[in-house]
């Protein structure tokens, strides 16, 4: 699927970061009362009790616990009053000793709330630290299937093709064959035997006498002869002609339905949903092409695409000088899950995935990742309905994690004011490309004849940093006051300061 880039830039981005979790855990809160014989009388204020510590744990997820004490009594009543009944999905009562004790669990929209807290005066912790005059910019790489409705085609193709002519063909077949044989064969045998014997014998005075003879012969002979003749004769002749005239005609129609056909194409809608949402939640936005066209040349690559860069903490920066202290980045896509069979209502699910990144260093600071499903008429408006669920659903994620980041930072102006103006305990950070004996002398030398230091100590070194436990209260911020020492070694001419509450970072040639 094709994947393309959406950019948003976002003023005023309080009102998303404040947004309390309405879909995922459910808020609680428990009050209770002293047991009369007025019933009713106790169950209300058991439950009036419940809404305003329901209320009170709502504030302390968006402005700290510290910030509670702002909030009156009188404020606390009329937040707690505006609860809705339907809001309340759970209600628990017990009674505990003289008391009787309600707990109840209600859901509560996080832009309703954060209209309730504008109605009462109450200033989120985004708008404290000024992101009300801040910026935040957000680029979503969005895919989408468009809808497949199997009961419509995507084609009909119809081919129609007439052909007329003649032909003739001549298959005649003529052949003859005449074929003589002959032979003759003559043997002959002829074979002959003879024997013969004899004996004679006489013995005289007038007596014996013996003659004996045998005689025997044969004769064979055999004769055989034989004589063969063949003669064939065999004749072909086969008249095969075939002629014709044709008028032909051929008619197909072809007709290719949309089912296992996957195709891709912006998420407008995906994109619109989530404007959207931002819009319900009291956000501005503008179209930040040509800024981001000129860091990049002309082009607009993808967040992917961005994040992968090697210079991303370099574009982060450059949104930083833009007075955007924030860059949201992340994926949309909406996938067509085919019509329900029951109801022949399109169905699709959604996924968003983003990171929220410090523009300042390019930390992440914040991330979220939701799924959601729909049914509708058609796809584009299934599109919509799980665009908005997905923006409510990640702004409920992200809001309070980007949230407490206002928080710290808000924290870390008030430890700089308190150091500023009452000193303390500070860790002082500096960085170099190389620190060597001649840095650390100078560093001590300052630290020493700096008017307000009371305690010095080395905590770690490297060969490009090293820290300092530093004890001070003086009339200026105390990396003023050692810049003041220093600047006369050119060495220290172009040293940086950061300052983070009471860690006090100072770099050599820029802090990276």
């Amino acid at each position: 699927m094709t994947t393309n880039a959406r950019l948003l830039l976002i003023a005023g981005a309080s009102t998303l970061l404040v947004a309390t979790p309405a879909m995922a855990d459910p808020n609680q809160g428990t009050g209770s009362a002293p047991i009369t014989k007025d019933v009713e009388s106790v169950r209300t204020q058991a439950e009036i009790s419940a809404k305003r510590d329901l209320i009170k744990r709502l504030l302390k997820a968006q402005i700290g616990a510290s910030r509670l004490s702002e909030v009156t009594d009188e404020t606390l009543d009329s937040m707690a009053g505006q609860i809705q009944a339907s809001m309340i999905i759970d209600r628990q009562a017990a009674k505990n000793g003289n008391l009787y004790q309600v707990t109840i669990t209600a859901e509560v929209d996080a832009s309703w709330f954060a209209r309730v807290m504008d109605d009462e005066g109450i200033k989120s912790s985004s708008n404290v630290a000024g992101a009300d005059k801040q910026l935040i910019y957000v680029l979503l790489d969005e895919t989408a299937g468009i809808g497949q409705d199997a009961s419509k085609p995507t084609s009909v193709q119809t081919e129609y093709d007439r052909s007329t002519g003649a032909s003739f063909s001549d298959k005649s077949v003529s052949a003859y064959s005449d074929k003589e044989k002959a032979a003759a064969s003559y043997s002959e045998k002829s074979a002959s035997s003879a024997r013969a014997s004899g004996a004679a014998g006489y013995s005289n005075y007038y007596g014996s006498g013996a003659a004996a003879s045998r005689a025997s012969a044969a004769s064979a002979s055999s004769s055989k002869g034989a004589a063969a003749y063949s003669h064939s004769t065999s004749s072909i002749d086969k008249a095969d002609v075939q002629a014709e005239n044709h008028d032909d005609v051929h008619f197909k129609q072809s007709v290719t339905y949309q089912a296992g056909v996957t195709k891709s194409g912006p998420a407008g809608a995906a994109l619109s949903g989530l404007v959207g949402q931002f819009i319900n939640d009291g956000l501005e936005t503008a179209d930040p092409t040509m800024a981001l066209s000129a860091y990049y040349k002309g082009s607009n690559p993808t967040y992917a695409a961005i994040k992968a860069r090697p210079d991303f903490i370099t574009f982060t920066r450059v949104l930083a000088s833009q007075k955007a202290p924030f860059f949201m980045g992340g994926a949309i896509a909406i996938t067509d899950t085919g019509k329900d069979p029951a109801t022949s209502m399109f169905r699709c699910n959604g996924r968003l995935n983003v990171t929220a990144f410090a523009t300042e260093d390019g930390h992440a600071i914040g991330s979220g990742d939701q799924t959601a499903n729909a049914s509708a008429q058609s796809f584009e408006d299934c599109q919509g309905q799980v665009s908005k669920t997905l923006a409510k659903l990640i702004a409920d994620e992200v809001g309070p994690q980007i949230n407490r980041f206002w928080r710290k930072q808000i924290r870390n102006q008030q430890e700089t004011v308190a150091a500023a103006t009452q000193g303390g305990d500070f860790t002082l950070v500096i960085r170099a490309t190389s620190i060597d004996m001649g840095m650390q002398a100078d560093v001590f030398d300052a630290l020493g004849s700096i008017s307000g230091v009371s305690k010095q100590a080395m905590l770690a070194q490297t060969n490009n940093q090293m820290s300092f436990q530093v004890s001070y209260q003086g009339g200026v911020p105390l990396q003023i006051a050692l810049f003041q020492k220093l600047r006369g070694n050119p060495a220290y001419a172009q040293m940086k300061p950061q300052v983070d509450g009471r860690v006090i970072t100072l770099c050599m040639s820029g802090c990276q």
